[in-house]
């Protein structure tokens, strides 16, 4: 069978001088869904990452370069290793990070590892795709409720990432039973402890989920046993207090038959309370 090759199919093509509109169309499509996606491009032609901005050198809690579709599971033959899971796109990928040596791995926040250093209780975040470290506090500041100025890492439960603050607010929920709520900037030199903004989020907040802090649309929201959910005020020249946004059902609150376990999830564009 002859075959025959026309001159458009073997026309060289210039990629690296593809146009800047169509390179940023298509960096910003990639970053929509896939970060890792979204490096490969620019690690594939050094003009396009002239063109668009490089997540290694960008704030670490950048929103945009967050891989917040990415779960870590632990189950690795390494205790340095992790399996990141896309729950998008079904993509798995196994990520070494030699700060897992010195560091215990606490959980998630919008798709950040939250690790806690081992000898001085420092907490920082860790980009799993860029490595880029978010350093925080090892204290808090002076409570009424609880005199213990180091962070206690072993009751560290949840953790997720309000961005209503410039730079953008860790805060991270402790076990059930110590019922606190803390947050702190990077810049911040004390982690503070989240108030009540009346007795009735007073009452909330003593019933909040350790596990249930979720970002969702730049802030950080909460659900609490009997089904409330509530979100942070971090309004600037007062403390942080926590504030009920969406009532119970009455169908779903605990009574002596029954214990309700409430779980806030991102739905794509939406937030759902299963």
């Amino acid at each position: 069978m002859d075959i025959f090759w026309s001159h458009a199919s073997t026309k060289w093509r210039d990629w690296a001088k593809l146009c800047t509109d169509l390179v940023e169309v298509i960096s910003n499509r990639l970053l929509a869904s896939h970060i890792a996606d979204y490096i490969r491009f620019r690690a594939t032609c050094k003009p396009w990452r002239d063109f668009i901005d490089d997540p290694h050198t960008c704030d670490g809690m950048d929103i945009r370069f967050r891989p917040r579709n990415w779960i870590s599971l632990a189950h690795c033959a390494s205790p340095s290793r992790r399996t990141l899971l896309n729950v998008n796109t079904g993509a798995c990928t196994n990520i070494d990070f030699p700060d897992l040596d010195t560091h215990h791995h606490l959980g998630t926040a919008d798709g950040l590892l939250v690790l806690g250093h081992k000898l001085n209780n420092t907490i920082c975040l860790i980009h799993p795709f860029t490595r880029k470290i978010i350093e925080f506090p090892s204290r808090c500041a002076p409570s009424t409720s609880n005199r213990r100025l180091r962070v206690n890492l072993s009751a560290i439960h949840g953790a997720g990432i309000d961005d209503s603050t410039v730079p953008s607010t860790l805060v991270i929920s402790l076990r059930n039973g110590l019922h606190q709520v803390i947050c702190a900037k990077p810049s911040d030199e004390l982690w503070a402890f989240v108030q009540a903004i009346d007795q009735r989020s007073a009452s909330s907040l003593e019933k909040v989920r350790g596990h249930s802090p979720v970002t969702f649309g730049g802030r950080c929201y909460f659900t609490t046993s009997d089904a409330i959910i509530m979100t942070l005020d971090l309004s600037p020249g007062v403390e942080p207090r926590m504030v009920c946004l969406l009532d119970n059902d009455p169908r779903l609150v605990n009574n002596h038959e029954t214990i309700i376990y409430s779980y806030l999830v991102r739905s794509h564009d939406r937030m759902l309370m299963v």
